[in-house]
């Protein structure tokens, strides 16, 4: 029952619900102050607070309105049970009700304690919940017919059943003088313990972690029997636990899944993971969803590959299950059988009975192995009118009858009801006898589908088509063709700022807010209650993604003309083309990089369509990946692009060549150098074949000489990089930035070969390109300073460079996270002009934050890493501190010298190295003989991996 002021969320320790005969002689009431009591003594002198109704009820409406308030308001429910207490339709809404309050608050079947009072016929027995409830119904002369009472009272002998009960009936039979009974004490002791440890369970369930797991559906409804049966088979055993949810699209399998994250989430403290698997033939690939998750704990250099960034995640994923507890992964959307056999799975498998996954799945149930296949089909008949009940309660027994109908119609298609209660929850003037008298659909064989898969599947896309042409019909034109722009885009990566940008278009007053609000997020809520779209994660309105299930984008398209779908198309095509080059254009791209997952994943939906000359945009998408060091996602998207462009156009073609040079870059920016040579060599050939000699497209050799200079080849890098500044010089504008990138690297390769007075001016060129081209504050201008203060440096003109190091600095600041390895290069920069001018106090800190940032972001056995040691050890060296600089030098030194056996080249600064540790081991008083040792021991000590 329910009354009293309006409390903060979970004020109440207890909401009481109980049937008012059942407290006519005050034993409710008493039990509850000697709770109240018993709780005192064992919390040391905490009130308990519980929520009980002490006046009557008003209305309907009042009594709804302060029934969810309060339930909601509260921590636990405590039900005392009776026949009376199941004749109540009041307190089988509250148990209702309690149900989805316990799956928000994440304690779906720990948040009840029943208090047994009075003998239920059959309740403790094993008989049928159907049973039970015709013999309540007997016992307590409910007037016939007992159809809905059934219906509702089943369900709820169910959910008593599977709770923890506190059998009390002897003392509730003994009246008011039993409350002060030793044994009824004793079992308020255990009930007052029992209540505060199910409070605590309830905050680690709050602390429990969700990424990406959509929030609660609040009309979520009818399963609650499949969430047991979830829980049952995600069972703790010896080995990794894999379930998997199987059935046709729309039955609610992600929903189901979503709902098991949501409602079990104290059973996992070290947290609830989604990985969307939509498209992904390898769970490696797949796992890398989690990578921004685990972002400042994975290092660029385990980003160099899928499987090496895989495994980070996993290690992550590791420590977590260390650190805090069990963890549940919902790899959702399943749609190549190969990620659910063993060869994959054992990557989770292997962390044993701590990990949990839960993946959903359109593919039928497959055979042998560890994987648990639980068949999700449509809503049996009460479930689906639950489910109605929750969008819009019935009238009366016309309009129940109504909304029976409609299920038996739909039959129990849940995206089809999910979409009728909808419509019927947002149109005031709508009935269930009217949508009942409108569905049509009485030429369905009804009997047959039963075992006819293709049947079925069938009958419920004509369901769907037939629910949605009133919600269609009723769109005012903004919201119709917001709709129309979702079906286009990738179901589950709908991007609300792109349908802003496409609607705005047509219907400007959208993006000017009013008195009222905002009325594209009102469109959007709009879209949002009508369940065309739906959140994609759990941030709320803060979202900029959401999804559309593919069904409704089938009808959409089939509800649109060719004239309009063709429109809509061409629209959509035009942004994608806009955001692609306006991305090209960011600096800032903490802000931007959402906008990568979208892109991606329209793409990949095209590709799947069957749509043509999608590599170059694979290829540009991949390197967004790139940019923010999302390695393994952008090779396997630029690979996928190589494919495509191969298996259209040959092996030689020239878009092939474009894949071979972006993938190349890849693998050089991933230091896998040996694997890049022969692509980029391949990529030149064919650039070389297909065009003259002096045509700009053969300008990739500057990547190739990039390549050779890394690996100590300057004279054949010099070559190169001559030619391609030729032909940029004879084919780019004179303010292009490609002529700058050019003379930039041939500017580093004289001063890398000490011809610094012929790199000044190439440096000079290339800054004053990139300042005309991009802005003064863009990162290739900062690239530009630091490359020229260095030279500047290197000539003696400490405090011109010095200025160039600062303004570097400050545009990488501005432009990156704290963290990003190119405010690594203006700390380190800035650091050796104030070791050259004998600051080397306000140096230490800089190098030290800059190895720090190298180390997080690439590895601690990566080149640039060794850089970053190198220059602290000779900052240590020259305060006098060699025993502190030996092991850094050591570490030189094997870094380097692992670089070579991975590339077969050794690194240009691996003499100068061996050098630079010789000498601090002869400073330290080592001899000539114990130095060489020593040398060799660096060189040598290293792991068995790194020399295979």
């Amino acid at each position: 029952m329910t009354a009293g002021p309006t409390r903060d969320a979970d004020q109440f320790d207890v909401f009481v619900s109980y049937a008012r005969d059942d407290d006519r002689d005050g034993w409710i009431t008493g039990f509850l102050d000697e709770l109240i009591e018993a709780h005192r003594r064992f919390a040391g002198g905490r009130e308990l607070v519980p929520f009980r109704d002490r006046e009557q009820i008003r209305g309907l409406d009042d009594w709804q309105h302060r029934l969810h308030d309060a339930l909601a308001a509260s921590r636990l429910f405590l039900a005392f049970v009776s026949p009376n207490y199941f004749a109540s339709a009041w307190c089988r809404a509250e148990w209702r009700i309690w149900m989805d309050v316990e799956i928000a608050k994440h304690i779906l079947s720990d948040g009840v304690a029943p208090i047994y009072i009075l003998e239920v016929p059959g309740l403790l027995e094993s008989c049928d919940e159907q049973q039970v409830a015709a013999e309540i119904a007997s016992l307590c002369d409910l007037p016939a017919p007992h159809d809905t009472f059934l219906t509702e009272a089943a369900p709820l002998v169910q959910q008593v059943r599977r709770r923890q009960i506190n059998a009390v009936q002897p003392f509730y039979a003994g009246g008011i003088a039993a409350l002060r009974q030793n044994d009824l004490r004793q079992v308020l002791d255990q009930l007052a313990r029992d209540i505060d440890a199910k409070a605590a369970h309830v905050r680690r369930a709050a602390s429990s972690e969700s990424w990406r797991v959509p929030a609660y559906n609040p009309h979520f409804s009818g399963r609650l029997a499949k969430l047991d049966e979830l829980r049952e088979r995600l069972q703790d055993r010896d080995t990794g636990v894999v379930t998997v949810l199987h059935g046709l699209g729309g039955v609610g399998k992600s929903e189901l899944a979503f709902t098991y994250a949501r409602a079990f989430a104290g059973v996992y403290p070290g947290g609830r993971f989604l990985v969307r698997c939509d498209g992904r033939p390898d769970l490696r690939i797949a796992m890398l969803d989690l990578s921004e998750r685990f972002t400042d704990q994975v290092s660029d250099e385990q980003r160099m590959t899928p499987e090496s960034h895989c495994a980070a995640i996993l290690e992550c994923l590791r420590r977590l299950l260390v650190e805090k507890g069990r963890i549940l992964l919902v790899l959702d959307n399943v749609t190549e059988p190969g990620l659910l056999q063993a060869q994959h799975l054992d990557l989770l498998t292997s962390f044993g009975s701590q990990l949990h996954v839960l993946a959903t799945t359109r593919l039928p149930a497959g055979t042998g192995g560890s994987v648990n296949w639980v068949a999700l089909g449509e809503l049996w008949p009460d479930e689906g009118m639950a489910l109605l009940e929750k969008h819009r309660g019935f009238a009366d027994d016309g309009e129940r009858q109504a909304a029976r109908e409609i299920v038996r119609r739909l039959g129990g298609f849940a995206l089809a009801l999910e979409l009728v209660g909808s419509f019927l929850a947002t149109h005031d003037s709508a009935t269930y006898l009217a949508v009942s008298d409108g569905l049509g659909l009485d030429d369905l064989d009804l009997f047959a589908e039963d075992g006819d898969v293709e049947l079925r599947r069938h009958n419920h896309e004509r369901r769907v088509q037939a629910v949605l042409g009133p919600t269609l019909a009723d769109l005012e034109a903004p919201e119709r063709r917001a709709i129309e722009y979702a079906a286009v885009l990738a179901p589950n990566q709908v991007a609300l700022p792109w349908l802003r940008e496409l609607v705005v278009a047509k219907f400007p007053d959208l993006a000017a807010p009013g008195r009222l609000g905002d009325p594209w997020v009102a469109l959007c809520r709009r879209l949002e209650r009508l369940g065309l779209l739906h959140r994609a994660d759990g941030q709320g309105h803060q979202s900029r993604i959401m999804r559309i299930h593919r069904l409704v984008q089938d009808v959409i398209r089939q509800e649109a003309t060719p004239e309009v779908w063709s429109q809509r198309q061409a629209a959509v095509e035009s942004l994608f083309a806009r955001r692609l080059d306006a991305l090209e254009a960011v600096t800032r791209w903490e802000a931007h990089r959402w906008e990568i997952e979208p892109l991606d994943a329209l793409v990949r939906a095209w590709a799947d369509a069957g749509v043509e000359g999608l590599a170059l945009i694979m290829y540009r998408i991949g390197a967004f990946w790139n940019t923010v060091a999302e390695w393994g996602l952008a090779e396997q998207l630029v690979r996928r692009g190589l494919a495509i462009a191969e298996s259209g156009h040959g092996p030689d073609n020239v878009d092939v060549a474009d894949g071979l040079n972006n993938l190349a870059e890849l693998l050089r920016a991933t230091n896998r150098l040996g694997d890049a040579e022969p692509l980029y060599r391949r990529a030149l050939r064919i650039h070389e074949t297909s065009y003259r000699v002096d045509h700009p497209e053969v300008a990739v050799m500057n990547n190739l000489a990039l390549l050779l200079c890394a690996t100590n080849r300057f004279e054949k890098a010099e070559s190169l990089y001559r030619r391609a500044l030729t032909i940029a010089e004879g084919s780019f504008d004179l303010k292009d930035p490609r002529r700058a990138t050019v003379l930039s690297n041939l500017a580093e390769l004289l001063c890398a070969t000490n011809r610094l007075e012929d790199a000044e001016p190439l440096y000079r060129r290339a800054l004053a390109i990139n300042k005309a081209s991009y802005g003064l504050d863009h990162p290739e201008v900062a690239t530009d300073l630091n490359n020229l203060a260095a030279l500047l440096r290197a000539t003696n003109r400490l405090e011109q460079a010095e200025r160039f190091y600062r303004r570097a600095l400050r545009i990488l600041r501005t432009s990156y996270d704290p963290s990003h390895p190119s405010v690594a290069v203006g700390l380190s920069n800035l650091a050796e002009l104030l070791c050259a001018t004998n600051r080397l106090d306000r140096a230490e800190p800089l190098y030290r934050r800059a190895l720090a940032i190298d180390e997080a972001s690439h590895s601690p056995d990566h080149p640039t890493v060794a850089v970053r040691l190198n220059n602290l050890a000779g900052l240590l060296h020259d305060t006098g501190r060699l025993a502190e600089a030996e092991p850094l030098l050591r570490r030189v030194v094997r870094i380097l010298h692992c670089f070579k056996l991975q590339n077969g080249h050794q690194h240009p600064n691996f003499e100068s190295a061996v050098n630079n540790y010789g000498d601090l081991l002869t400073g330290l008083g080592h001899t000539r003989e114990e130095t060489i040792e020593k040398i060799k021991t660096a060189m040598t000590d290293v792991e068995p991996e790194e020399q295979g």
